[in-house]
């Protein structure tokens, strides 16, 4: 009896490891096969597009797990160059020296644009003159400008808090380039990733940053999210905020000017998928195939923006897709 005792337990812990843990195939029968992994890895950019397709994706086919992983562009392409990742996140402003083994696939458009915090004394006067490129690039470059009022013109005027991109980031090329630099020579306090700079930005009442579109808006309500507000870049450099500098304080308003192309390059960018083109999984593929025709329909809900259709119809070209 006693042994019996002891022995059950032993007994109930196997019938409960082994009888339950076979998953059901869609013939109502069990399978244990595993399930096929897809990594992604790279821009933080794409990040917030690139799980919304991950999870529409998986639960539509439940023997697929894709894990999605923010980090930078040149991660992501490093990972997919060694093996580590299956699909590279990309948001560089210039894609074509990638390599000749990588394959690039253009997903959708978004920006980058200069932010502040929503409660800079001074922000009804940005508003209205606006910050012209020269003046940023004296902010973010030169370091010549530290106050806000070499900005504003008042008589006084506290000092500036820069933020800029601590990783290798699309984001970080893009304004630097915009500003006729490079990445590394953009100066403040470094922040990792857009949600970093996010957060920088509202910390501080003073400061100043750059982030992509899905980090500033919010997707649902297109309003800025809370602590956050966006600059007027003064192209003509009049001190002014011109009709065509305005406009571009709400999601919609800017998904409609990077449409039309008010809002201009290299500010506004094309996002990208790479893969290795002589060594894609197929299940890899299969996801590409269905991100480029029944995934484009997440695209303009999620916070970006579609590209022309015969765009689509390039890039589909590319994988083959019918």
């Amino acid at each position: 009896m006693k042994l019996l005792i002891r022995i059950l337990p032993v007994i109930f812990a196997l019938l409960s490891c082994t009888g339950d843990s076979g998953k059901t195939d869609q013939t109502g029968g069990r399978s244990n096969k595993p399930p096929v992994i897809i990594n992604i890895h790279g821009a933080n950019a794409l990040y917030p597009l690139a799980q919304i397709w991950a999870d529409h994706y998986m639960s539509g086919h439940p023997g697929v797990r894709i894990i999605v992983f923010p980090a930078s562009s040149t991660k992501g392409k490093t990972d997919v160059m060694n093996g580590l990742a299956d699909i590279g996140m990309y948001s560089n402003p210039s894609p074509d020296g990638i390599g000749d083994s990588l394959l690039l696939l253009k997903v959708a458009k978004d920006a980058v644009m200069p932010t502040v915090n929503d409660q800079n004394p001074d922000l009804q006067i940005l508003v209205r003159q606006g910050i012209s490129p020269g003046l940023f690039k004296d902010i973010f470059v030169n370091g010549t400008i530290t106050y806000w009022n070499q900005v504003t013109g008042a008589q006084t005027g506290k000092k500036i808090a820069v933020y800029s991109r601590s990783d290798l980031s699309g984001a970080g090329a893009v304004w630097a380039e915009f500003l006729g630099a490079k990445q590394e020579n953009l100066i403040g306090t470094g922040v990792y990733g857009d949600a970093g700079m996010t957060q920088a930005i509202k910390s501080n009442v003073y400061s100043i940053g750059y982030d992509n579109l899905r980090y500033i808006f919010d997707h649902i309500s297109g309003k800025p999210y809370p602590g956050i507000a966006t600059l007027p870049i003064d192209f003509n450099n009049n001190r002014i905020v011109d009709p065509e500098e305005a406009g571009f304080a709400s999601l919609e308003s800017m998904k409609n000017a990077i449409h039309s192309g008010a809002f201009p390059s290299p500010l506004a960018r094309e996002l990208y998928f790479i893969i290795n083109s002589g060594n894609c999984s197929t299940q890899a593929l299969d996801f590409l195939t269905w991100v480029l025709t029944e995934g484009l329909s997440d695209i303009d809900k999620s916070g970006y923006v579609s590209l022309s259709a015969e765009e689509y119809e390039s890039e589909k070209m590319k994988l083959k897709v019918p």
